[in-house]
C-alpha cells in the first residue's frame, strides 16, 4: 500500500507539473507582442510637397503700396515643406513684382518668379502696383 501511495503521488506530481508546462506556454502568446496581424500600413512620403495654399495680406491694393503674395507648401500630412520652389507667374502688365528673375539673355523676366519656400514652408513675393 505504500508504494501505491508513492505511485499516486507521483503521477499527481507529473500531472501537476504537466499543467504547470501547458499553461506557461498557453500565456506566453507567441512573443512580440503582437495581435495577429503582420500587416503595416505603407506610411506617407513626409516632406514631399502635396498642397500649396496661395494667401495676400489684402485683397485690395491702392497706388504706391505693395501686396504681399505667400505660397504655403505642405506634406501630405499638413506638415510646412522647405527648401521647394515656388514659381509665380504675372499675367497682368500692370505693376511689378519682386523678386524677378533674369532669363537665359540676362535680362529681367518679369513674368516668371522663383522663390524657395523657408523652414516653414511660406514663399512670398512683393507685388507693387
Amino acid at each position: 500500500m505504500n508504494t501505491h501511495n508513492r505511485n499516486i503521488r507521483r503521477y499527481f506530481l507529473y500531472a501537476m507539473l504537466l499543467c504547470l508546462l501547458v499553461m506557461s506556454l498557453v500565456s506566453c502568446g507567441g512573443g512580440g507582442g503582437s495581435s495577429g496581424n503582420d500587416y503595416t500600413p505603407p506610411q506617407p512620403t513626409v516632406g514631399v510637397p502635396h498642397d500649396i495654399l496661395l494667401s495676400s495680406d489684402r485683397t485690395v491694393g491702392q497706388s504706391n503700396s505693395p501686396i504681399y503674395m505667400t505660397a504655403l507648401v505642405t506634406d501630405v500630412n499638413g506638415r510646412p515643406v522647405k527648401n521647394t520652389e515656388v514659381t509665380f507667374t504675372k499675367t497682368s502688365t500692370a505693376g511689378n513684382i519682386s523678386p524677378s528673375l533674369l532669363n537665359d539673355f540676362a535680362v529681367k523676366d518679369v513674368s516668371v518668379y522663383k522663390v524657395q519656400t523657408d523652414v516653414y514652408g511660406r514663399a512670398s513675393i512683393k507685388v507693387n502696383s
